[in-house]
């Protein structure tokens, strides 16, 4: 543990700096230092890790927020982005966070699915534009808790014709999922218990649950649904890590 704290109050004192990118990028080469294990058993012996996640989480979402404020602005600035498709048009971090949830595609049905549901959208959705360019009928909703979020994602989808994307301000925690077919639940979204219990309550039995969980030190970024249900978390698949220490866990209602 000694090793492990020396090394995340270095990088605490880099998210001081007010530089998220340099913050993000050494947490991720942190991460590499050490075992999913040593960073689990570290984060049950941490008594001031919501300390630490208050910091780090600001951290995180300055640095996907300017992501993707700045990708949107290219793409809609882009009059080629009217007729291609999107990967064409989009900006390498878009593009890469977009590739992140190709795994996901290959194990969800969609051929009987009316409705992808994305919770925590962001201001570009690209899990919900994978999900609309998979099916030529599928209806997709974009929810998130943030007004500007929503109107970044209906200013990015009329611009580009996602005619079948429609976003929503809401919280993920009061949404009605009864008509959702799969659910995808950001890796930002907090507390993701407060929409599982939701989803729990209101989805159907068949519907599809993936979530976008942290592991290893993005633990410090995100909440961890697996580390909130305990013994009742039922899983049946856990995608590939990422880049930004996060993964894809297919959850059973």
């Amino acid at each position: 543990m000694g090793d492990l704290h020396s090394d995340i109050q270095s990088v605490l004192q880099l998210a001081q700096s007010q530089n998220p990118a340099l913050t993000v990028e050494a947490i991720g080469n942190l991460a590499k230092k050490y075992s999913e294990a040593e960073c689990d058993a570290y984060f049950k012996k941490l008594s001031e890790l919501k300390k630490y996640q208050a910091i780090f989480k600001k951290v995180y979402t300055d640095y996907i927020l300017n992501m993707e404020t700045v990708s949107v602005a290219g793409i809609i600035s882009n009059p080629a982005s009217r007729s291609l498709d999107f990967l064409k048009v989009a900006p390498p971090e878009a593009a890469t966070a977009y590739h992140r949830v190709d795994g996901i595609f290959d194990r969800i049905d969609l051929k009987n699915c009316k409705k992808f549901t994305m919770i925590g959208c962001g201001y570009l959705p690209v899990t919900a534009i994978q999900a609309h360019q998979r099916s030529q009928e599928m209806k997709v909703a974009a929810i998130d808790i943030s007004q500007a979020a929503i109107e970044s994602v209906n200013r990015l989808t009329a611009h580009c014709q996602l005619t079948r994307i429609e976003a929503y301000c809401c919280n993920g925690a009061e949404y009605d999922y009864s008509d959702s077919d799969v659910i995808y639940v950001a890796n930002m979204v907090s507390p993701k218990l407060s929409v599982w219990n939701q989803i729990k309550a209101t989805a159907s039995r068949q519907a599809q649950v993936i979530i976008r969980e942290p592991y290893s030190l993005g633990r410090l970024w995100a909440d961890s649904l697996e580390e909130s249900l305990g013994n009742q978390a039922i899983i049946t698949h856990r995608g590939p890590g990422s880049r930004y220490l996060s993964r894809d866990v297919f959850y059973s209602l």
